[in-house]
């Protein structure tokens, strides 16, 4: 049977996205970025983000790559209260085998 479009009626296939993968990322792989990101000559893995002069904008930055290359999702608030590369691996660390 064909709906109003001509569609076949109530044959709509249900598939299943498959999970997306995780891989958590070092502290020094972090702190790379963060120097890439913020143009700063050195950032180590204690180095407070915005104390190397990271800002706002940059910290949306490093969101959106931190996801691409760890697909872990973090947020705004997430950066601003862990700030320094060993502390947010250790977060996406966390947050990879939390959200499997």
């Amino acid at each position: 049977m064909r709906d109003d479009d001509g569609h076949l009626a109530g044959t709509a296939v249900h598939v299943p996205r498959p999970a997306p993968q995780t891989r958590p990322m070092t502290p020094s792989e972090i702190a790379a970025l963060m120097r890439e990101i913020t143009e700063a000559d050195e950032i180590g893995v204690d180095d407070d983000f915005f104390h190397a002069g990271g800002k706002s904008w940059d910290a949306l930055s490093l969101l959106v790559i931190l996801a691409e290359r760890s697909g872990v999702k973090l947020s705004l608030l997430d950066v601003f209260h862990t700030r320094t590369p060993s502390r947010l691996a250790d977060l996406i660390a966390h947050r990879s085998v939390t959200e499997r």
